[in-house]
Protein backbone atom coordinates (compact mmCIF):
# COMPACT_ATOMS: atom_id res chain seq x y z
CA UNK A 1 0.00 0.00 0.00
CA UNK A 2 1.17 3.48 -0.78
CA UNK A 3 0.88 4.59 2.79
CA UNK A 4 2.27 7.54 4.72
CA UNK A 5 4.76 6.71 7.46
CA UNK A 6 5.98 8.81 10.36
CA UNK A 7 7.37 8.51 13.84
CA UNK A 8 5.14 7.61 16.75
CA UNK A 9 4.10 10.66 18.74
CA UNK A 10 5.28 10.03 22.27
CA UNK A 11 4.04 13.30 23.73
CA UNK A 12 0.60 11.77 24.03
CA UNK A 13 1.63 8.14 24.27
CA UNK A 14 -0.49 7.48 27.33
CA UNK A 15 -3.66 8.16 25.35
CA UNK A 16 -5.77 5.31 24.08
CA UNK A 17 -6.19 3.83 20.64
CA UNK A 18 -5.09 5.94 17.74
CA UNK A 19 -1.97 7.69 18.83
CA UNK A 20 -1.05 5.84 15.68
CA UNK A 21 -0.08 8.34 13.04
CA UNK A 22 -1.62 8.57 9.59
CA UNK A 23 -2.11 5.36 7.65
CA UNK A 24 0.37 3.19 9.47
CA UNK A 25 2.67 4.92 11.90
CA UNK A 26 6.27 3.77 11.67
CA UNK A 27 8.73 4.16 14.50
CA UNK A 28 12.23 2.73 14.37
CA UNK A 29 14.75 1.89 17.08
CA UNK A 30 17.42 3.77 15.14
CA UNK A 31 16.92 6.56 12.65
CA UNK A 32 17.20 4.89 9.24
CA UNK A 33 19.46 5.94 6.45
CA UNK A 34 17.76 7.53 3.47
CA UNK A 35 16.43 5.24 0.77
CA UNK A 36 19.16 3.70 -1.32
CA UNK A 37 19.54 3.38 -5.05
CA UNK A 38 19.75 -0.21 -6.20
CA UNK A 39 23.01 -1.12 -7.97
CA UNK A 40 22.84 -1.16 -11.75
CA UNK A 41 23.38 -4.93 -11.81
CA UNK A 42 20.51 -5.60 -9.38
CA UNK A 43 18.73 -8.89 -9.83
CA UNK A 44 15.36 -7.46 -8.96
CA UNK A 45 13.61 -10.78 -8.51
CA UNK A 46 16.15 -11.84 -5.86
CA UNK A 47 15.99 -8.47 -4.12
CA UNK A 48 12.19 -8.56 -4.09
CA UNK A 49 12.06 -12.08 -2.71
CA UNK A 50 14.55 -11.30 0.07
CA UNK A 51 12.53 -8.25 1.11
CA UNK A 52 9.24 -10.15 1.04
CA UNK A 53 10.68 -12.93 3.19
CA UNK A 54 12.04 -10.36 5.66
CA UNK A 55 8.67 -8.59 5.84
CA UNK A 56 6.88 -11.89 6.38
CA UNK A 57 9.32 -12.77 9.17
CA UNK A 58 8.68 -9.40 10.86
CA UNK A 59 4.95 -10.07 10.73
CA UNK A 60 5.27 -13.62 12.06
CA UNK A 61 7.48 -12.51 14.94
CA UNK A 62 5.69 -9.30 15.95
CA UNK A 63 2.15 -8.90 14.59
CA UNK A 64 -0.71 -9.77 17.01
CA UNK A 65 -2.66 -11.30 14.14
CA UNK A 66 -0.31 -14.29 14.09
CA UNK A 67 -1.44 -15.36 17.58
CA UNK A 68 -4.97 -13.96 17.43
CA UNK A 69 -7.36 -16.91 17.82
CA UNK A 70 -10.27 -14.55 17.12
CA UNK A 71 -8.93 -13.88 13.63
CA UNK A 72 -7.67 -17.12 12.06
CA UNK A 73 -7.99 -15.61 8.58
CA UNK A 74 -4.94 -13.44 9.30
CA UNK A 75 -2.57 -16.40 9.17
CA UNK A 76 -4.31 -17.61 6.03
CA UNK A 77 -3.83 -14.16 4.47
CA UNK A 78 -0.10 -14.26 5.23
CA UNK A 79 0.31 -17.73 3.75
CA UNK A 80 -1.58 -16.74 0.61
CA UNK A 81 0.24 -13.43 0.19
CA UNK A 82 3.64 -15.06 0.64
CA UNK A 83 2.85 -17.86 -1.84
CA UNK A 84 1.65 -15.32 -4.40
CA UNK A 85 4.76 -13.16 -3.93
CA UNK A 86 7.10 -16.12 -4.33
CA UNK A 87 5.32 -17.13 -7.53
CA UNK A 88 5.48 -13.58 -8.89
CA UNK A 89 9.14 -13.00 -8.00
CA UNK A 90 10.67 -14.21 -11.32
CA UNK A 91 8.72 -11.51 -13.20
CA UNK A 92 10.00 -8.64 -11.01
CA UNK A 93 12.41 -6.84 -13.33
CA UNK A 94 12.64 -3.28 -11.96
CA UNK A 95 11.75 -0.92 -9.15
CA UNK A 96 8.16 -0.37 -10.25
CA UNK A 97 7.45 -4.11 -10.38
CA UNK A 98 9.24 -4.47 -7.02
CA UNK A 99 7.09 -1.76 -5.46
CA UNK A 100 3.86 -3.10 -6.94
CA UNK A 101 4.75 -6.59 -5.70
CA UNK A 102 5.35 -5.46 -2.12
CA UNK A 103 2.20 -3.35 -2.16
CA UNK A 104 0.19 -6.32 -3.41
CA UNK A 105 1.63 -8.42 -0.57
CA UNK A 106 0.43 -5.86 2.01
CA UNK A 107 -2.91 -5.47 0.25
CA UNK A 108 -3.77 -9.10 0.98
CA UNK A 109 -4.26 -8.26 4.68
CA UNK A 110 -6.95 -5.64 3.97
CA UNK A 111 -5.52 -3.45 6.73
CA UNK A 112 -4.08 -0.02 6.01
CA UNK A 113 -1.93 -0.21 9.15
CA UNK A 114 0.12 -3.04 7.65
CA UNK A 115 1.97 -1.38 4.85
CA UNK A 116 5.22 -0.48 3.12
CA UNK A 117 7.00 2.84 2.77
CA UNK A 118 9.32 3.56 -0.15
CA UNK A 119 11.24 6.58 1.00
CA UNK A 120 12.76 8.93 -1.51
CA UNK A 121 11.98 6.88 -4.59
CA UNK A 122 8.94 6.88 -6.85
CA UNK A 123 7.64 4.65 -9.60
CA UNK A 124 9.77 4.38 -12.72
CA UNK A 125 8.86 3.86 -16.37
CA UNK A 126 5.25 5.00 -16.03
CA UNK A 127 3.00 5.86 -18.94
CA UNK A 128 -0.29 7.72 -19.06
CA UNK A 129 -3.17 7.93 -21.52
CA UNK A 130 -3.77 11.52 -20.45
CA UNK A 131 -7.27 10.99 -19.04
CA UNK A 132 -7.62 11.50 -15.29
CA UNK A 133 -11.04 10.80 -13.73
CA UNK A 134 -12.42 11.32 -10.26
CA UNK A 135 -14.85 9.00 -8.46
CA UNK A 136 -18.05 10.96 -8.07
CA UNK A 137 -21.58 9.74 -7.49
CA UNK A 138 -20.23 6.21 -7.98
CA UNK A 139 -19.01 6.99 -11.49
CA UNK A 140 -15.63 7.82 -13.00
CA UNK A 141 -15.93 11.41 -14.23
CA UNK A 142 -13.14 12.88 -16.36
CA UNK A 143 -11.67 15.80 -14.38
CA UNK A 144 -8.46 16.54 -16.26
CA UNK A 145 -6.86 15.61 -19.58
CA UNK A 146 -3.32 15.68 -20.95
CA UNK A 147 -2.10 17.72 -23.89
CA UNK A 148 -2.66 14.85 -26.32
CA UNK A 149 -6.40 15.52 -25.97
CA UNK A 150 -6.17 19.28 -26.50
CA UNK A 151 -6.98 22.16 -24.23
CA UNK A 152 -10.65 22.72 -23.50
CA UNK A 153 -11.44 19.14 -24.42
CA UNK A 154 -15.11 18.21 -24.16
CA UNK A 155 -13.96 15.04 -22.43
CA UNK A 156 -13.74 17.00 -19.18
CA UNK A 157 -16.94 16.40 -17.25
CA UNK A 158 -17.76 13.30 -19.24
CA UNK A 159 -18.32 9.89 -17.69
CA UNK A 160 -15.73 7.24 -18.48
CA UNK A 161 -17.86 4.27 -19.53
CA UNK A 162 -15.51 1.48 -20.59
CA UNK A 163 -12.15 0.70 -22.15
CA UNK A 164 -11.71 -2.09 -24.71
CA UNK A 165 -15.12 -3.32 -23.64
CA UNK A 166 -14.30 -3.48 -19.90
CA UNK A 167 -16.45 -1.30 -17.61
CA UNK A 168 -14.39 1.62 -16.32
CA UNK A 169 -14.65 0.55 -12.65
CA UNK A 170 -13.19 -2.82 -13.60
CA UNK A 171 -10.28 -1.06 -15.31
CA UNK A 172 -9.57 0.85 -12.09
CA UNK A 173 -9.90 -2.28 -9.98
CA UNK A 174 -7.55 -4.34 -12.16
CA UNK A 175 -4.98 -1.64 -12.81
CA UNK A 176 -4.69 -0.16 -9.31
CA UNK A 177 -7.02 -1.50 -6.62
CA UNK A 178 -5.83 -5.05 -7.21
CA UNK A 179 -2.55 -4.12 -5.54
CA UNK A 180 -2.98 -0.76 -3.81
CA UNK A 181 -6.19 -0.12 -1.93
CA UNK A 182 -9.22 -1.89 -0.53
CA UNK A 183 -11.84 -2.18 -3.24
CA UNK A 184 -14.46 -2.75 -0.53
CA UNK A 185 -14.02 0.85 0.69
CA UNK A 186 -15.49 3.71 -1.31
CA UNK A 187 -12.79 5.97 0.12
CA UNK A 188 -10.17 3.93 -1.71
CA UNK A 189 -12.01 4.32 -5.03
CA UNK A 190 -11.96 8.07 -4.48
CA UNK A 191 -8.25 8.03 -3.58
CA UNK A 192 -7.15 5.97 -6.58
CA UNK A 193 -9.56 7.08 -9.32
CA UNK A 194 -7.13 9.46 -11.10
CA UNK A 195 -4.76 6.50 -11.71
CA UNK A 196 -7.30 4.52 -13.75
CA UNK A 197 -5.43 5.14 -17.01
CA UNK A 198 -1.86 5.26 -15.70
CA UNK A 199 0.15 2.23 -16.80
CA UNK A 200 2.01 0.55 -13.91
CA UNK A 201 2.72 -2.56 -15.94
CA UNK A 202 0.13 -4.55 -14.01
CA UNK A 203 -2.40 -5.13 -16.79
CA UNK A 204 -2.34 -4.73 -20.56
CA UNK A 205 -3.14 -1.05 -21.25
CA UNK A 206 -6.36 -0.54 -23.25
CA UNK A 207 -6.28 0.93 -26.75
CA UNK A 208 -9.52 2.95 -26.61
CA UNK A 209 -12.17 4.11 -24.16
CA UNK A 210 -15.73 5.33 -24.49
CA UNK A 211 -16.73 8.59 -22.76
CA UNK A 212 -20.28 9.89 -22.33
CA UNK A 213 -20.03 13.62 -23.08
CA UNK A 214 -22.70 16.31 -23.38
CA UNK A 215 -22.72 15.75 -27.14
CA UNK A 216 -22.99 11.97 -26.94
CA UNK A 217 -20.78 8.91 -26.50
CA UNK A 218 -17.27 9.34 -27.91
CA UNK A 219 -14.78 6.57 -28.61
CA UNK A 220 -11.36 7.94 -27.70
CA UNK A 221 -8.23 6.22 -29.06
CA UNK A 222 -5.56 6.18 -26.34
CA UNK A 223 -2.05 7.47 -26.89
CA UNK A 224 0.24 6.32 -24.10
CA UNK A 225 3.05 8.71 -23.22
CA UNK A 226 5.81 8.55 -20.57
CA UNK A 227 5.04 10.38 -17.36
CA UNK A 228 7.13 10.93 -14.25
CA UNK A 229 6.17 9.70 -10.82
CA UNK A 230 6.14 13.31 -9.65
CA UNK A 231 3.67 14.32 -12.35
CA UNK A 232 1.38 11.42 -11.42
CA UNK A 233 1.48 12.38 -7.76
CA UNK A 234 0.80 16.00 -8.69
CA UNK A 235 -2.32 15.28 -10.71
CA UNK A 236 -3.58 12.84 -8.11
CA UNK A 237 -3.06 15.42 -5.40
CA UNK A 238 -4.91 18.09 -7.35
CA UNK A 239 -7.90 15.85 -7.93
CA UNK A 240 -8.22 14.06 -4.60
CA UNK A 241 -6.64 16.15 -1.85
CA UNK A 242 -8.61 18.92 -0.19
CA UNK A 243 -6.49 19.24 2.91
CA UNK A 244 -6.45 22.59 4.77
CA UNK A 245 -2.99 24.11 4.86
CA UNK A 246 -2.73 24.51 8.62
CA UNK A 247 -4.53 24.30 11.96
CA UNK A 248 -6.74 27.33 12.38
CA UNK A 249 -10.02 28.64 13.77
CA UNK A 250 -11.77 31.19 11.56
CA UNK A 251 -15.01 33.10 12.08
CA UNK A 252 -17.46 34.42 9.50
CA UNK A 253 -20.79 36.26 9.50
CA UNK A 254 -19.93 38.20 12.61
CA UNK A 255 -18.98 35.08 14.52
CA UNK A 256 -22.12 33.10 13.71
CA UNK A 257 -20.08 30.64 11.64
CA UNK A 258 -16.91 29.15 13.16
CA UNK A 259 -14.70 27.08 10.85
CA UNK A 260 -12.07 24.85 12.46
CA UNK A 261 -9.37 23.55 10.11
CA UNK A 262 -7.84 20.27 11.28
CA UNK A 263 -5.59 18.84 8.53
CA UNK A 264 -4.09 16.27 10.91
CA UNK A 265 -3.99 15.08 14.50
CA UNK A 266 -0.29 14.30 14.07
CA UNK A 267 2.35 16.66 15.45
CA UNK A 268 6.02 16.40 14.62
CA UNK A 269 7.43 19.52 16.25
CA UNK A 270 6.80 21.87 19.15
CA UNK A 271 5.47 24.35 16.58
CA UNK A 272 2.79 21.81 15.61
CA UNK A 273 1.95 21.22 19.27
CA UNK A 274 1.57 24.96 19.82
CA UNK A 275 -0.70 25.33 16.76
CA UNK A 276 -3.06 22.62 17.98
CA UNK A 277 -3.09 24.02 21.50
CA UNK A 278 -4.09 27.40 20.03
CA UNK A 279 -7.02 25.73 18.26
CA UNK A 280 -8.14 24.07 21.49
CA UNK A 281 -7.79 27.32 23.48
CA UNK A 282 -9.69 29.31 20.84
CA UNK A 283 -12.51 26.77 20.79
CA UNK A 284 -12.82 27.01 24.55
CA UNK A 285 -13.28 30.81 24.27
CA UNK A 286 -15.84 30.76 21.44
CA UNK A 287 -19.15 30.20 23.20
CA UNK A 288 -21.75 31.79 20.89
CA UNK A 289 -22.20 30.50 17.35
CA UNK A 290 -24.93 29.29 15.05
CA UNK A 291 -22.76 26.80 13.12
CA UNK A 292 -19.47 25.22 14.09
CA UNK A 293 -17.63 23.31 11.33
CA UNK A 294 -14.85 20.82 12.00
CA UNK A 295 -13.04 20.55 8.66
CA UNK A 296 -11.35 17.12 8.64
CA UNK A 297 -10.63 16.91 4.92
CA UNK A 298 -7.30 15.16 4.36
CA UNK A 299 -6.94 14.23 8.04
CA UNK A 300 -5.34 10.77 8.26
CA UNK A 301 -5.11 10.65 12.06
CA UNK A 302 -2.32 11.04 14.58
CA UNK A 303 -3.00 11.30 18.32
CA UNK A 304 -6.55 10.78 19.55
CA UNK A 305 -5.79 13.10 22.47
CA UNK A 306 -6.08 16.18 20.25
CA UNK A 307 -9.56 15.20 19.17
CA UNK A 308 -10.56 14.59 22.78
CA UNK A 309 -9.30 18.04 23.81
CA UNK A 310 -11.27 19.70 20.99
CA UNK A 311 -14.44 17.82 21.92
CA UNK A 312 -13.97 18.87 25.56
CA UNK A 313 -13.63 22.51 24.48
CA UNK A 314 -17.06 22.29 22.83
CA UNK A 315 -19.05 19.86 25.01
CA UNK A 316 -17.18 19.97 28.31
CA UNK A 317 -14.96 17.33 29.86
CA UNK A 318 -17.82 15.58 31.69
CA UNK A 319 -19.78 14.86 28.49
CA UNK A 320 -16.66 13.70 26.64
CA UNK A 321 -15.74 11.42 29.54
CA UNK A 322 -19.24 9.93 29.42
CA UNK A 323 -19.01 9.49 25.64
CA UNK A 324 -15.61 7.85 25.98
CA UNK A 325 -16.95 5.57 28.72
CA UNK A 326 -19.74 4.33 26.41
CA UNK A 327 -17.38 3.87 23.46
CA UNK A 328 -14.81 2.05 25.58
CA UNK A 329 -17.22 -0.06 27.62
CA UNK A 330 -15.82 -3.58 27.48
CA UNK A 331 -12.96 -2.53 25.21
CA UNK A 332 -9.49 -3.77 26.07
CA UNK A 333 -6.09 -4.08 24.42
CA UNK A 334 -3.71 -6.98 24.03
CA UNK A 335 -0.10 -6.45 22.99
CA UNK A 336 1.85 -8.98 20.96
CA UNK A 337 4.74 -10.15 23.08
CA UNK A 338 8.05 -10.25 21.19
CA UNK A 339 11.63 -9.09 21.56
CA UNK A 340 11.17 -6.46 18.85
CA UNK A 341 8.02 -5.08 20.47
CA UNK A 342 9.75 -4.87 23.85
CA UNK A 343 12.58 -2.95 22.17
CA UNK A 344 10.04 -0.70 20.45
CA UNK A 345 8.32 0.18 23.71
CA UNK A 346 11.65 0.77 25.46
CA UNK A 347 12.69 3.11 22.63
CA UNK A 348 9.45 5.06 23.00
CA UNK A 349 10.08 5.34 26.75
CA UNK A 350 13.60 6.65 26.15
CA UNK A 351 12.33 9.28 23.72
CA UNK A 352 9.64 10.35 26.18
CA UNK A 353 12.25 10.67 28.92
CA UNK A 354 14.48 12.80 26.68
CA UNK A 355 11.59 15.10 25.83
CA UNK A 356 9.63 15.28 29.10
CA UNK A 357 11.84 13.79 31.81
CA UNK A 358 11.72 10.55 33.72
CA UNK A 359 8.94 11.68 36.04
CA UNK A 360 6.47 12.59 33.32
CA UNK A 361 3.30 10.43 33.19
CA UNK A 362 3.94 9.54 29.54
CA UNK A 363 7.43 8.29 30.36
CA UNK A 364 6.24 6.32 33.35
CA UNK A 365 3.37 4.75 31.40
CA UNK A 366 5.68 3.67 28.59
CA UNK A 367 8.29 2.28 30.97
CA UNK A 368 5.62 0.31 32.84
CA UNK A 369 4.33 -1.09 29.56
CA UNK A 370 7.84 -2.00 28.41
CA UNK A 371 8.50 -3.75 31.74
CA UNK A 372 5.22 -5.64 31.53
CA UNK A 373 6.01 -6.77 27.98
CA UNK A 374 9.47 -7.86 29.06
CA UNK A 375 8.03 -9.90 31.95
CA UNK A 376 5.49 -11.49 29.57
CA UNK A 377 8.32 -12.39 27.21
CA UNK A 378 10.16 -14.10 30.05
CA UNK A 379 7.03 -16.10 30.84
CA UNK A 380 6.65 -17.17 27.21
CA UNK A 381 3.29 -15.42 26.74
CA UNK A 382 2.01 -14.58 23.25
CA UNK A 383 -0.29 -11.69 24.20
CA UNK A 384 -0.37 -9.26 27.11
CA UNK A 385 -3.71 -7.86 28.25
CA UNK A 386 -6.63 -8.34 30.61
CA UNK A 387 -10.05 -9.17 29.11
CA UNK A 388 -13.06 -7.21 30.37
CA UNK A 389 -16.80 -7.47 29.70
CA UNK A 390 -19.25 -4.72 28.77
CA UNK A 391 -20.81 -3.20 31.89
CA UNK A 392 -23.82 -1.61 30.17
CA UNK A 393 -22.59 1.99 30.33
CA UNK A 394 -25.34 4.26 28.93
CA UNK A 395 -24.86 6.76 26.12
CA UNK A 396 -24.46 10.32 27.47
CA UNK A 397 -27.34 12.77 27.50
CA UNK A 398 -26.74 15.72 25.13
CA UNK A 399 -24.60 18.53 26.45
CA UNK A 400 -26.01 22.02 25.74
CA UNK A 401 -24.48 23.80 22.73
CA UNK A 402 -25.48 27.13 21.13
CA UNK A 403 -26.07 25.82 17.61
CA UNK A 404 -25.44 23.02 15.14
CA UNK A 405 -22.10 21.34 14.49
CA UNK A 406 -20.96 20.08 11.10
CA UNK A 407 -18.35 17.36 10.83
CA UNK A 408 -16.81 17.49 7.33
CA UNK A 409 -14.88 14.38 6.21
CA UNK A 410 -13.50 12.79 3.09
CA UNK A 411 -11.96 9.41 2.39
CA UNK A 412 -8.68 10.30 4.12
CA UNK A 413 -10.21 10.09 7.61
CA UNK A 414 -8.38 7.27 9.40
CA UNK A 415 -7.13 6.20 12.82
CA UNK A 416 -7.42 9.11 15.32
CA UNK A 417 -9.66 10.96 12.86
CA UNK A 418 -12.11 8.04 13.07
CA UNK A 419 -11.93 8.15 16.86
CA UNK A 420 -12.91 11.83 16.75
CA UNK A 421 -15.80 11.02 14.42
CA UNK A 422 -16.98 8.27 16.79
CA UNK A 423 -17.17 10.73 19.70
CA UNK A 424 -18.69 13.64 17.80
CA UNK A 425 -21.44 11.59 16.16
CA UNK A 426 -22.81 10.65 19.59
CA UNK A 427 -24.08 14.22 20.05
CA UNK A 428 -27.43 15.00 18.34
CA UNK A 429 -26.30 18.52 17.38
CA UNK A 430 -23.65 17.06 15.05
CA UNK A 431 -24.32 16.66 11.33
CA UNK A 432 -21.78 14.46 9.54
CA UNK A 433 -21.31 15.76 5.99
CA UNK A 434 -19.01 15.13 3.03
CA UNK A 435 -17.77 11.75 1.84
CA UNK A 436 -17.41 8.34 3.56
CA UNK A 437 -14.36 7.90 5.75
CA UNK A 438 -11.62 5.34 5.40
CA UNK A 439 -11.53 2.43 7.84
CA UNK A 440 -9.03 0.86 10.19
CA UNK A 441 -8.75 -2.60 11.70
CA UNK A 442 -8.54 -3.79 15.28
CA UNK A 443 -4.72 -3.79 14.99
CA UNK A 444 -2.96 -0.58 16.04
CA UNK A 445 0.26 1.11 17.22
CA UNK A 446 2.79 0.56 14.49
CA UNK A 447 6.46 -0.21 14.61
CA UNK A 448 8.60 -1.23 11.68
CA UNK A 449 11.61 -2.85 10.11
CA UNK A 450 13.92 -1.72 7.36
CA UNK A 451 14.08 -4.39 4.66
CA UNK A 452 17.40 -5.92 3.50
CA UNK A 453 17.52 -3.96 0.23
CA UNK A 454 17.33 -0.62 2.05
CA UNK A 455 14.69 0.47 -0.47
CA UNK A 456 11.63 -0.01 1.73
CA UNK A 457 10.31 -0.33 5.26
CA UNK A 458 7.52 -2.57 6.48
CA UNK A 459 5.20 -1.20 9.14
CA UNK A 460 3.16 -3.51 11.35
CA UNK A 461 0.95 -3.03 14.43
CA UNK A 462 1.86 -4.43 17.83
CA UNK A 463 -1.49 -4.45 19.63
CA UNK A 464 -5.06 -5.58 19.04
CA UNK A 465 -8.26 -3.93 20.28
CA UNK A 466 -11.15 -6.07 21.48
CA UNK A 467 -14.87 -5.21 21.55
CA UNK A 468 -14.69 -1.84 19.80
CA UNK A 469 -18.07 -0.34 18.88
CA UNK A 470 -16.95 0.25 15.28
CA UNK A 471 -16.11 -2.97 13.49
CA UNK A 472 -12.77 -3.61 11.81
CA UNK A 473 -12.86 -2.44 8.20
CA UNK A 474 -15.98 -0.34 8.80
CA UNK A 475 -15.95 3.16 7.33
CA UNK A 476 -18.42 5.82 8.43
CA UNK A 477 -21.05 7.06 5.99
CA UNK A 478 -22.02 10.74 6.35
CA UNK A 479 -25.68 11.52 6.85
CA UNK A 480 -25.35 14.49 4.45
CA UNK A 481 -23.39 13.21 1.49
CA UNK A 482 -21.74 15.67 -0.91
CA UNK A 483 -21.21 14.48 -4.49
CA UNK A 484 -19.32 17.48 -5.82
CA UNK A 485 -15.62 18.18 -5.67
CA UNK A 486 -14.28 18.34 -2.14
Amino acid sequence: MNVAFCFLTVALAASTCAQDAPRGTLALVATPASAQEAPSDTVWSDLFLADVESAADAIVQNHPGMVDDQNPTFRQALAGALAEARAAAPAVDGFTAYRVGLSRFADAFEDLHLSFSFRGRGFEGLRSAGIYPVYRDRQLVVAEVGEQHGHGSDLVGGVLLDCDGRPAPEVLRGNVLSWDGLDTLEAEWVRQAPLTLVDFGVTAPPSACRVQTDSGVRTVPLTWRPISDGAVRSVKGRLTRARPADWRVETFDGGDLVWVRIPSFQTRTEVDDAALHRVVDRLARVDAWDTLVFDLRGNEGGSSTWGRLMAEAVFGSAWVAAAAAWLSDGVYVEFRVSRDNVAAMEANARRAAERFGEGHPSTQSLRARADALSDALSRGDDLLGTPVERAGVPQPDPAPVPGRIVLLTDGACFSACLDFVDVMRLHPAVLHAGLPTSADSQYMENWGRRLPSGLAFVGYPMKVYRNRRREAGEGVEPSARYEGSM
